[in-house]
């Protein structure tokens, strides 16, 4: 960025001096930084190291010789790294040492010359300015061959490092992208497995437009001081994928991104990447492209008044704890333990929803319910019932069987209706609506 700038400089301050003079000066300063990259570039000999495998025991008797080979082989190859490493490592030392004494006699070389320079224009009218300036103009020609050695570098070396750095990174983007596609696939495809096992009383969605909170959030980050505006923001998450976001502001091409029926201008677009080179925000604009979208699943619940659905959200409690036990019967071979789902049930839904899903699902799966309710022990055919009875603090095992066992007939009786006598009270009321 300031190659410009100094190469004026060095410039102007050239044409007050002879030529002669501006290049031995420009010569002394691109050995000095030639000499100096090469002592940068020395390796790094005390990093130096490879790692050799333990020796082995054997377990056999009649392999001892064998192993002891082997050992014999691990350890001579250790001492053949050890003084190979040992062997680099004082090359580099001597190498480093060499250099610095060739540094300094080169140094005192340039002493030299400068000072018979500075001499020199010490003996012209007004020397004494010419001596500052040749000086500085030493130092900006310094200055410039720098620049132009990291330039080089950046061109030769860090550019196209840093572009199969980002093919790369894009490679392993587009899996990713692909592995979320296949997952979202996946939970559609499941989805509808689940809708067509709950005969509509309860319908699972996962809708085309993900969650992007979190990538909301890292534009909220990335927007801060660039004057755009929230509705321009708003659309930018609602209609990009942070992938292409990310792809296009890197590749400098925003024009894929423009979508004015939305609300996304090129104007806008501009001062969001303005922002980011600004205050160097690449890294965060990097993790807003990985950013996950998560699928946000839909529960909708048919009522039993008017057969409408409605989305979980909006239920009373009774109607949500319904709608997951639907889904939760719904499919899956692993046992489910319930405990006291009439709690939290309307009576009537308990005899709709659940006892004839369960006599359906009869052989199918274990199903296990800590209940009081009729419905599900009697209506939903249990095939074994336990009843249990609490004891100073703790459950005790009272009986176990099924229905057909008058002990149990009888202890179903009292535990689930009050006994025969309010069970039979019931009866005689309720006779006239069952009729």
């Amino acid at each position: 960025a300031k190659e410009a700038e100094t190469a004026k400089r060095v410039e102007e301050l050239s044409e007050l001096f002879e030529t002669e003079v501006v290049s031995q000066q420009e010569g002394w300063g691109k050995e000095a930084t030639r000499l100096k990259s090469v002592t940068e570039k020395l390796p790094d000999a005390s990093a130096l190291s490879l790692s050799v495998p333990k020796a082995i025991s054997n377990e056999i008797e009649g392999n001892a010789d064998l192993f002891a080979q082997v050992t014999k082989i691990l350890d001579d190859l250790e001492s053949a790294i050890t003084g190979g490493i040992d062997g680099i490592k004082s090359a580099v030392q001597v190498a480093s040492a060499a250099l610095v004494k060739t540094r300094s006699t080169w140094e005192g070389r340039h002493e030299v010359f400068t000072t018979k320079l500075d001499e020199e224009l010490a003996k012209i009218s007004d020397g004494a300015s010419l001596v500052v300036l040749r000086k500085q103009l030493a130092d900006r020609q310094g200055q410039l061959e720098e620049i132009l050695a990291r330039k080089t570098e950046l061109t030769d070396s860090a550019e196209p490092k840093l572009a199969q750095l980002m093919a790369g990174r894009d490679e392993i983007l587009k899996t990713l992208q692909d592995l979320r596609d296949r997952r979202r696939a996946l939970r559609r495809k499941r989805v509808g497995e689940l809708n067509a096992k709950m005969a509509g009383i309860v319908k699972l969605d996962v809708p085309r437009h993900p969650d992007k909170t979190q990538f909301q959030q890292l534009i909220n980050k990335l927007k801060v001081g660039s004057h755009v505006q929230e509705p321009v923001l708003k659309a930018l998450v609602t209609y990009t994928h942070p992938f292409n976001l990310g792809r296009a502001y890197l590749a400098g091409d925003l024009q894929g991104l423009v979508k004015a029926d939305k609300g996304i201008d090129l104007t806008n677009l501009a001062r969001l990447l303005s922002n980011v080179e600004d205050k160097d925000l690449w890294s965060d604009l990097l993790e807003a492209q990985i950013c996950d979208t998560p699928d946000r699943l839909e529960v909708k619940f048919r009522k039993p008044d008017d057969s409408t659905y409605a989305a979980i959200e909006n239920l009373a409690h009774g109607q949500k704890c319904t709608a997951i036990l639907v889904i939760l019967l719904a499919d899956g071979t692993d046992p489910v333990v319930i405990d006291q789902p009439e709690d939290a049930l309307h009576a009537p839904w308990i005899e709709e929803h659940l006892v004839d899903r369960l006599r359906g699902l009869r052989g199918e799966r274990q199903y296990i319910f800590a209940t009081r309710s009729p419905g599900i022990v009697v209506g939903a055919d249990s095939e074994q019932i336990i009843t249990m009875r609490a004891t100073a603090g703790r459950g005790e095992i009272e009986a176990t069987g099924s229905l057909e066992r008058h002990d149990l007939n009888l202890l179903a009786l009292h535990h689930l209706e009050g006994g025969a006598a309010a069970f039979r009270r019931r009866s005689g009321k309720l006779a006239p609506s069952v009729q």
